[in-house]
């Protein structure tokens, strides 16, 4: 059976059910504050997620196993992200505040190396909730 994800921001889980909402499951329940978005890589077999109470972008199984950080150095508040499993890089948003709101899309290889500045702006009211790759652009 086909099975969706989510975060749990009130209660700091990843869970999972099946695609008619049967068999809730919780799959990461420890190290995490505020995870925020997150995304599949089917192929792979790997769920990623940021996490802005951490400050980190995580990664583990889709059965929740072997959780890890990606990414841990100059991320701020990361919010959506996505996976771009052919070109095998993950996306995200980012915002750090001070006199002004600094908001960024970044990207790095799914094992969290080789991370890239895509976008930087400055904004006075960051409204920066998603990122999504269509026909290899942003």
């Amino acid at each position: 059976m086909r099975k969706m994800y989510w975060t749990d921001l009130r209660t700091s889980k990843i869970q999972c059910a099946n695609a008619d909402g049967s068999d809730v499951k919780d799959l990461v329940t420890t190290g995490l504050r505020i995870p925020n978005s997150i995304a599949l890589d089917g192929d792979e077999g790997k769920m990623y997620w940021t996490d802005a109470g951490t400050s980190k972008i995580q990664r583990a199984n889709l059965d929740g196993s072997d959780a890890e950080d990606l990414v841990v150095t100059d991320v701020y508040l990361p919010g959506g992200m996505t996976v771009h499993g052919k070109r095998r890089k993950i996306y995200w948003t980012d915002a750090a505040w001070g006199e002004t709101v600094e908001c960024k899309v970044q990207r790095a290889d799914l094992d969290g190396s080789h991370v890239e500045t895509l976008v930087f702006t400055e904004m006075s009211i960051p409204i920066v909730f998603g990122v999504e790759v269509d026909l290899g652009k942003i």
